[in-house]
Parts: C-alpha cells; sequence; structure tokens
C-alpha cells in the first residue's frame, strides 16, 4: 500500500516518518521478492566516509532514511560506503512556532550541501520528501524557492503545471557542493496529503 492510502495518517513528521518506513520495506521485499536487497535505516547516524577524523557533527547526523550499501568497485575500503539518504519534511503554513517551509529548505536541502553533515557524500543522488498537508501548490513552490534564494541556493524550476496535479509531484534540481559527488541530483517527492492527515 501507498503513504497516501494508509488510514488515519498521523500529522507529526516522526509519525509520518513511521508509516512512511512501513511502506517502504513492503515496496522493497515486491521489488525483490526472492532476493536480497540493501537494508532501509530509519533515523541512523551515516557511516564514516574516508579517514576516521571526520567531524562528529557529520556522525552524530541523523537523515531520516538511508539505504546502503558497500561498492566492492571502489579500490579504498575507508571511501567505499554508499548511502543513498531520504530526508522528509512537513509543508505546510506557519505556525506561531515553527516555518515548516523554511525548514523544508534549511534544515532539509541544505544538509545535502553543508560541509559538517554530507547528506549523501559519495552517491549522485539523494531524496526530499515533502509531506504536503496544506496551501495551493505555487504557494508552497514560492515559499520554498524564496528561502532556496536566501541560502544562495538553486530554486526549483518547473516547466509545466502537471506537478501540481500528480499525487506524488516529482521536482527536481542539481546542486553544486564541496564534497563528492558534485554536483548531486536532488529529486523532490512531496505526497499530497492534503485532508488526509489527522488535526488540520
Amino acid at each position: 500500500g501507498s503513504l497516501r492510502n494508509s488510514a488515519n495518517l498521523p500529522e507529526g513528521e516522526n509519525a509520518l516518518n513511521t508509516k512512511l518506513l512501513d511502506c517502504l520495506r513492503v515496496a522493497a521485499r515486491e521489488v525483490r521478492p526472492a532476493g536480497n536487497y540493501p537494508l532501509l535505516r530509519a533515523e541512523c547516524p551515516p557511516l564514516p566516509y574516508g579517514e576516521s577524523e571526520e567531524t562528529s557533527r557529520r556522525l552524530k547526523a541523523t537523515p531520516d532514511f538511508v539505504w546502503g550499501y558497500v561498492d566492492a568497485s571502489e579500490p579504498n575500503p575507508l571511501l567505499d560506503a554508499r548511502e543513498f539518504t531520504i530526508e522528509c519534511k512537513r509543508l505546510r503554513h506557519a505556525s506561531q512556532s515553527w516555518n515548516y517551509n523554511e525548514s523544508y529548505v534549511e534544515d532539509g536541502i541544505q544538509r545535502f550541501l553543508d560541509v559538517g553533515k554530507k547528506y549523501g557524500i559519495g552517491v549522485p543522488s539523494g531524496v526530499m520528501v515533502g509531506y504536503w498537508q496544506a496551501m495551493d501548490a505555487d504557494d508552497i513552490l514560492k515559499a520554498v524557492n524564496v528561502t532556496a534564494q536566501k541560502g544562495h541556493i538553486p530554486i526549483l524550476n518547473v516547466s509545466t503545471d502537471s506537478w501540481k496535479l500528480a499525487a506524488v509531484s516529482n521536482l527536481h534540481h542539481s546542486l553544486s557542493r564541496q564534497f563528492p559527488v558534485s554536483p548531486v541530483e536532488l529529486r523532490h517527492l512531496w505526497v499530497d496529503l492534503r485532508g488526509k492527515c489527522g488535526r488540520l
């Protein structure tokens, strides 16, 4: 089943992540029913990439989800960890205490660029999941892009309105960063949960 078809969806990000984890585990088994597949981990620190002098800040970072494997073609055993990173954030009107759309950029996208956190180091792509709980599509896109521009991050460009009509919007952009792999292709999957969560 999909997240959108789950009954009684919670409102909070951590509870939604738990539901999404269930969906991802079921999907992984459906794709590889008879074989082994990489283990999906939730809220786990990343593996070291390179020498052990990496900052404790990075090793304490906890992406929402990582799918990891060992790249046997990498000659350096200290650089052979490959972790596909998924970070999730809520998209909706700001509350009195929190601006969700700003957080999507500052506590989400920025982690794929931050030399202290280095989400997705060593891999050419990553994913941001947006739990789209409220607001018009154009308003959310504008809010995310305004925050991105303030942080000197390229905006999400869209060429057609088709992304607004999908149950899961698929946006993406290419980002330059100061660690491998650069540029990184960051996909944005905005799951339309408007009217499907608890107390909105």
